[in-house]
C-alpha cells in the first residue's frame, strides 16, 4: 500500500483519476514488484471462496519479503469492464479511519491494490476470516431474543459511526455481511456514562461497489450512477427489508421485535409506496433499490441512534447489559 500515499488517502474525490502507473504489478507467477522494480509479496492460490455478481473472491497465501506467511482473501472482477479499483481504495480508506474508533474490525483490511500483468484488471488482497453468512447465523440464532438484540445494536452502533464519517453503503443487504463467532467490545457513552458492551461475534460489511462519501463519491460498475448519498435511515432500511423477506424469520422471531420491524419498514417516504407488502410477499428485492433511489426516500425509524435506543432498552429489560 506504499503507493497510496497521504495525498491520494485524504482526498477520496480525487480518486476517479487515481494514475494505475504507480498501482504494483503481479506477474504470471504471483509475484507483485512495486513501479522501482522491489520486490512486495507473493501470491498463491488456495481455493474459491465465492462468486458475486460484479467478482470473484478466492483464498491466497500471502508471502511477503520478509517471509512472513497470511492467508488472504483477493478480489478480482468477474469482467474486464468491471473496475475495482475505487471500490479497493474505498475499503482500504473506511477501515483506516475507522481505527479512530476502534471499530475497524467491520470493515477488512486491504493489503495491497495491483495491476494483475495478465489481464490488466485491478485486483486487490484483503484480510480473510472463517465467518458465516448473517442468513445463516440469523438461522441459527433467531429464537435468542439476546443475541437478536447484541446483533442489531452492534450495526447500529457501527452505522452511526458511518453516518459521522458520511458514509453510505447504498447495498447493506444482509447477503453483504458476514459474521464471526469471537467476542469484542465496543466503548459507547450513554445515559452521560462511559460503558463497554461485550459481543460474543463481530459483523464484517463487504462489497463496497456501489457505496459513497460526503455525497461526492459513487462508486458504481456503470451508468448512470445511482442517486447521491446519505439519505435518512437508508442502511438500515435495507438490511432490515433483506432480514424480513424471510419467511424463516418472520415466523421465529419474538413477537416484539416482529412488531417493531414492520413498523420501521411502514414508515417511510414515500409514504404511499408498499415496501412491507412487497418485503412479505417477493423474493426478489429489485424493488427496494428503486424505492431507495427515489429522491424522496426517507426512513425516520430506521437511524442509528433510534435503534440503539431500541436496544438498550430491550437490554436493560431482558437484563443482558453489560456495564463499566
Amino acid at each position: 500500500m506504499s503507493a497510496l500515499n497521504e495525498e491520494w488517502r485524504d482526498s477520496p474525490w480525487a480518486w476517479a483519476s487515481f494514475p494505475l502507473t504507480i498501482l504494483p504489478k503481479c506477474n504470471i507467477k504471483g509475484e507483485v514488484y512495486d513501479t522501482s522494480g522491489v520486490f512486495l509479496c507473493k501470491y498463491s492460490p488456495i481455493k474459491s471462496l465465492g462468486n458475486g455478481t460484479f467478482g470473484h473472491v478466492d483464498a491466497f497465501k500471502r508471502l511477503d519479503a520478509q517471509n512472513k506467511s497470511t492467508v488472504v482473501a483477493i478480489k478480482r472482477p468477474k469482467f474486464s469492464e468491471m473496475k475495482l479499483l475505487t471500490e479497493a481504495l474505498f475499503q482500504w480508506k473506511l477501515h483506516y479511519d475507522l481505527m479512530a474508533y476502534a471499530l475497524e474490525f467491520c470493515v477488512p483490511k486491504v493489503y495491497d491494490i495491483f495491476l494483475h500483468q495478465q489481464s490488466d484488471d485491478v485486483w486487490f488482497s484483503m484480510e480473510a476470516f472463517e465467518p458465516q453468512l448473517l442468513s445463516q447465523w440469523c438461522g441459527k440464532h433467531i429464537h435468542n431474543t439476546r443475541l437478536f438484540v447484541l446483533f442489531l445494536l452492534q450495526i447500529a452502533l457501527i452505522l452511526e459511526v458511518f453516518e459521522e464519517l458520511k458514509f453510505d453503503h447504498r447495498d447493506l443487504k444482509i447477503n453483504n455481511m458476514l459474521i464471526v463467532e469471537e467476542t469484542i467490545r465496543i466503548k459507547i457513552f450513554w445515559n452521560q456514562e462511559d460503558k463497554t458492551l461485550e459481543f460474543p461475534f463481530r459483523i464484517i460489511f463487504v462489497d463496497f461497489g456501489f457505496a459513497c462519501r460526503n455525497a461526492t463519491m459513487d462508486v458504481k460498475y456503470s451508468d448512470p450512477y445511482l442517486d447521491a448519498c446519505p439519505k435518512e435511515g437508508r442502511n438500515i432500511f435495507q438490511i432490515l427489508v433483506s432480514l424480513w423477506n424471510s419467511e424463516m424469520i418472520r415466523d421465529n422471531l419474538d413477537p416484539t421485535w416482529c412488531a417493531w420491524i414492520r413498523k420501521c419498514i411502514s414508515t417511510i417516504w414515500p409514504s404511499n409506496y408498499p415496501a412491507l407488502r412487497l418485503t412479505e410477499s417477493t423474493r426478489d428485492l429489485g424493488w427496494m433499490y428503486t424505492l431507495t433511489d427515489d429522491k424522496e426516500f426517507r426512513a425516520p425509524l430506521c437511524s442509528p441512534r433510534k435503534m440503539i435506543r431500541e436496544c438498550m432498552a430491550a437490554l436493560d429489560r431482558i437484563g443482558g447489559r453489560n456495564k463499566n
